[in-house]
C-alpha cells in the first residue's frame, strides 16, 4: 500500500511540475533579429558548404532552344550529323569491329 502511495505521489507531483507554462523570456522577434545578427557576423556554420556541397544554382541557357533547334536543322541538311553518326549502331560496323579485333588478336599471339 505504502508502495502503491508512493507512485501516485510522485506520478501527481511530475504531472503538476511539467505541466507549468514555459516562461519565455525573449519573444519571437528577438530571436529572429539575434539569428539574423549570427548570420551576419558569420557566427553560425553553413552546414551546406563546410563538406565542400553547395546547392546548385540555375544557370542561364547560352542559347535559346530556338537557336539550338535551328543549329540541329541546319547540321542535318549539310550532312555534318551523319557525318560523325555514321559508323555508330550499324551492323555492318559492328562486324567491321569484331574482324578487327580478332585479326588483333591473332597478330599479338603470332609475334
Amino acid at each position: 500500500m505504502k508502495t502503491l502511495t508512493a507512485l501516485v505521489i510522485a506520478l501527481i507531483s511530475a504531472a503538476v511540475l511539467f505541466s507549468a507554462p514555459a516562461s519565455a523570456e525573449v519573444t519571437r522577434a528577438q530571436v529572429q533579429a539575434e539569428l539574423a545578427q549570427a548570420r551576419a557576423n558569420g557566427e553560425l556554420p553553413n552546414y551546406g558548404t563546410d563538406f565542400g556541397y553547395t546547392a546548385p544554382v540555375a544557370k542561364q541557357a547560352a542559347k535559346s532552344r530556338a537557336e539550338v533547334r535551328a543549329e540541329l536543322k541546319a547540321a542535318r541538311e549539310d550532312g555534318t550529323i551523319d557525318a560523325q553518326n555514321a559508323d555508330r549502331g550499324t551492323p555492318a560496323k559492328a562486324e567491321q569491329n569484331r574482324l578487327a579485333t580478332t585479326k588483333a588478336k591473332t597478330d599479338a599471339t603470332a609475334e
